[in-house]
């Protein structure tokens, strides 16, 4: 995933559990871990709509799911991963910079070339109507777009890079939330240990 997160929980304080009903417990274990990684997503979320990031399409916020647990039955340990496949999600934890894979330059849709989320609505080469590239005021190189009134409207900006600053989400979140997966967590395994031993 480009964007993920793994939460561990070792569960060696529940042995006689585990030795007693080896998969129910197990598959107890897990169902507690998915429980207990709900508000780590639930933060995610938050910071993705607003404080941390400028939400736009939603993509990214949609993207965060709760992957599938693993268990190590011998150390007790288990892990579940929370991620994203969207790939710039890592690169906003992360910051860094962008570089174009073909060509010399980024082509970044100014609001003529955008949907209302800021999406790009065409690429610079499906461009409507004739365009041209030229320097504007402030030196940027601007792909414009000729239109048929006589005047220009501008599509992109021509970058040789972009540098993303770092907006920590995911690590921040699952701090924020040990707490509280702590105390779901104890609250599954005491309710499950209960329905276990009443058979």
């Amino acid at each position: 995933m480009a964007g993920e997160l793994r939460i561990t929980v070792n569960a060696s304080s529940l042995n006689t559990l585990v030795e007693q009903y080896p998969h129910q417990a197990m598959v107890t274990l897990a169902q507690a871990l998915k429980k207990a990684a709900l508000p780590v997503v639930r933060r995610i979320k938050e910071k993705m709509a607003g404080p941390v990031l400028k939400h736009r399409s939603g993509d990214l916020s949609r993207s965060v799911t709760i992957g599938g647990v693993e268990s190590n039955l011998q150390t007790r340990a288990l892990s579940i991963s929370i991620g994203s496949n969207i790939v710039y999600a890592r690169i906003h934890e992360t910051g860094g910079t962008i570089l174009p894979r073909r060509g010399t330059y980024l082509a970044i849709p100014l609001s003529a070339a955008q949907t209302p989320t800021g999406k790009a609505r065409f690429s610079p080469r499906n461009a409507p109507g004739p365009t041209f590239v030229a320097r504007s005021k402030r030196g940027n190189l601007i792909i414009f777009q000729k239109l048929s009134s006589g005047g220009i409207r501008p599509l992109f900006v021509l970058k040789r890079s972009v540098v993303i600053p770092k907006r920590p989400i995911w690590e921040p979140s699952l701090r924020e939330s040990e707490q509280d997966i702590q105390t779901i967590f104890a609250q599954e395994i005491d309710t499950a240990v209960e329905r276990l031993n009443r058979g």
